[in-house]
């Protein structure tokens, strides 16, 4: 009973998605392989898979595709509202086009504040949507009075405006949401203000800032434990920008500044992080990833630069490609027995 009671314990701390799933049938797995092994009889097998915890039943599958089809909804709907507006522009004068965004943005408010602790998941959707439909009245707010729709400004201010319903929701969507609209205006602010090295400065010192916030948040914050999602996309993002800028020192020399150090530093701090103080083997495979997307874009230029024997160029790079797939492949598989996480 005991035992069992740990097991439920723990699944109630854990992230309640697929992920956790899966580890929890490939445990079960594992444990009926080694009983048909002899290796554990049939009380060992009991006790064991009473620490492990059941596989997800028919009520968890239940619970997860509608939360699946309840966010899948909000952002449609979200969708849907600059749909609208898009299609019926001309039909509409600006007092409409305003009314209606702002009414749609009240009533998705409206709904998330009665809803409240009654139904949390629907307080939450709501507000999510509301938080969207921000960013759909300043577009709109920008367009009527001709500011642009696209400018820094604009998302920055949208992420300011955001940023107490963010607070309150205590919903890892909503921070997510929060993550990239601040991503979108820090990269049109650097664009804007920055070039070069200070371009790449400036956007990875966001982007890691934003990261160890969201680091110390969930090792605090019981809502957000367990939560990867936001660091693997913040890496991701961060990744794809750095890369970005310092392609052109792969492509052509002496060109692009000193970005490639930047992208370096990166690669370098989230592999020392990840693999020092928090294995995770998806932001490790990121990284990883994008050593060997750049390593081969710098090698197959030098390549194509001194020779002009295209098939001999491409089945070297495609040999290069290989063989740095496989070393990372073994090296994450190595990591993946020793307790890191998934």
């Amino acid at each position: 009973m005991r035992h069992r009671q740990c097991a439920a314990a723990r699944r109630e701390t854990r992230l309640d998605s697929w992920q956790s799933w899966y580890q929890s049938s490939r445990q079960q797995r594992a444990l009926l392989r080694w009983a048909a092994q002899g290796h554990l009889d049939a009380a060992g097998l009991r006790t064991a898979r009473a620490w492990v915890g059941d596989p997800p039943g028919a009520a968890d599958w239940r619970r997860f595709w509608l939360a699946l089809c309840g966010w899948l909804g909000v952002c449609l709907i979200a969708a849907a509202a600059v749909t609208f507006f898009a299609a019926n522009w001309s039909a509409m004068g600006r007092f409409a086009r305003l009314g209606l965004a702002e009414a749609a943005l009240v009533l998705a408010a409206a709904v998330a504040f009665c809803a409240g602790r009654r139904w949390p998941v629907l307080a939450s959707l709501a507000l999510w949507l509301a938080c969207a439909l921000i960013g759909v009245l300043l577009a709109l707010i920008g367009q009527v009075y001709q500011l642009g729709a696209d400018p820094w400004q604009l998302f920055v201010l949208w992420a300011a405006l955001m940023l107490p319903w963010t607070f309150a929701s205590r919903q890892a969507a909503t921070w997510l949401l929060f993550a990239a609209v601040a991503e979108i205006g820090l990269w049109l602010w650097a664009d804007t203000h920055l070039h070069g090295t200070v371009f790449a400065v400036a956007f990875a010192a966001g982007n890691l800032l934003g990261l160890a916030a969201w680091e110390v948040a969930r090792g605090r914050l019981a809502w957000l434990a367990g939560r990867n999602a936001g660091p693997r996309l913040i890496v991701l993002a961060l990744l794809t920008g750095v890369s970005v800028l310092a392609l052109p020192n792969f492509l052509v020399r002496a060109h692009g500044g000193w970005s490639w150090l930047v992208w370096l530093g990166c690669c370098g701090g989230l592999l020392l992080y990840f693999l020092r103080a928090r294995r995770d083997l998806v932001i490790l495979a990121l990284v990883l990833l994008n050593v060997i997307v750049m390593v081969t874009v710098h090698l197959g230029v030098r390549v194509l630069d001194t020779t002009s024997d295209v098939v001999a160029s491409a089945t070297m790079l495609a040999v290069l490609v290989l063989a740095q797939a496989a070393l990372a492949a073994k090296w994450l598989r190595s990591l993946g027995g020793n307790g890191a996480e998934p």
